[in-house]
């Protein structure tokens, strides 16, 4: 979900997903938006989404290699 995925980027875990997008779940996206110098709007646009969802593919490719070099 967008929150979970917030989460992990931004590591703003003091509020837990809840599957509302709610003020927490808008301040999140705000400071999302602040890191990657996208206007800060509080709303999921095309470019916020883009950012979010490339983000976590390099997210994902990081955890990967570093599970893959504990194993060697």
């Amino acid at each position: 979900t967008l929150e979970l995925a917030l989460c992990y980027i931004i590591l703003h875990v003091e509020n837990q997903a809840d599957g509302i997008y709610g003020p927490a779940t808008a301040n999140a996206v705000r400071e999302f938006q602040s890191i990657f110098g996208l206007p800060e709007t509080g709303k999921v646009d095309y470019s916020t989404w883009y950012k979010i969802s490339v983000s976590m593919i390099l997210l994902a490719v990081l955890f990967l290699q570093t599970r893959k070099k504990k194993r060697s």
